[in-house]
């Protein structure tokens, strides 16, 4: 039997709690929509009137294929540009953060992932309470993950945005490092016994699906 106490503190419950003010954006977004239909319709009546005009002017030549390959050929420039969108900014290893500074605090939530070449696996867990695996990959400004609740056994998209000039929090002995954060947590230098036993499930179950 679950214990109401414990279901109440779930990870993926608190993810929600967080993830509020993102919610009215996304509205927001949703009634700017509204509006745009209007001017949508009035840009198509306008369409409609340069289509009839220009079936009046006479025919110029198509494009060769040639002039359209060199149209349709990436610059060196936005190549570099993509593969190196495509980097970690952090590197390859085990990470824990946390919404306190300090480890095991009763009701705040922690994550703890493990990133290869960009890619991450892991877990958001509460002490005491449950765990809700995840994976996900780096994206240029945030770092995008699926994260699986737990208890309705159901897969959710969620998002933390990248921070600058995050340090490890006090309790490390290590000195303070600038390094990309994420926000909302804090990074804690030591990843316990138990973080690794949480970590070491969710990787298997992100291996059989």
């Amino acid at each position: 039997m679950t214990n109401p106490y414990i279901r109440s503190l779930s990870p993926w419950r608190t993810l929600q709690r967080i993830t509020q003010p993102a919610l009215g954006i996304l509205l927001l977004t949703s009634l700017s929509g509204v509006g745009l239909q209007a001017v949508n319709a009035a840009e198509s009546t306008s369409a409609a009137m340069a289509v009839r005009q220009l079936e009046r002017q006479p025919l110029t030549p198509a494009p060769t294929a040639k002039a359209i390959a060199k149209q349709a050929a990436p610059s060196k420039n936005s190549v570099k540009s993509s593969a190196n969108s495509k980097n970690s900014p952090l590197a390859d290893g085990t990470y824990l953060y946390g919404e306190a500074a300090e480890p095991e605090q009763v009701g705040s939530a922690y994550m703890v992932f493990q990133v290869t070449k960009g890619k991450v696996v892991g877990a958001f867990y509460m002490p005491r309470s449950s765990f809700d695996c995840f994976s996900g990959s780096f994206e240029p400004g945030k770092l995008a993950l699926n994260v699986v609740d737990t208890y309705e056994k159901t897969t959710h998209p969620f998002a933390i945005a990248l921070e600058q000039n995050s340090t490890i929090a006090s309790n490390s002995n290590k000195p303070a490092v600038a390094e990309i954060g994420l926000q909302g947590f804090q990074r804690l230098a030591k990843v316990s016994a138990n973080d690794q036993r949480i970590l070491g499930m969710c990787q298997t179950n992100s291996q059989k699906n």
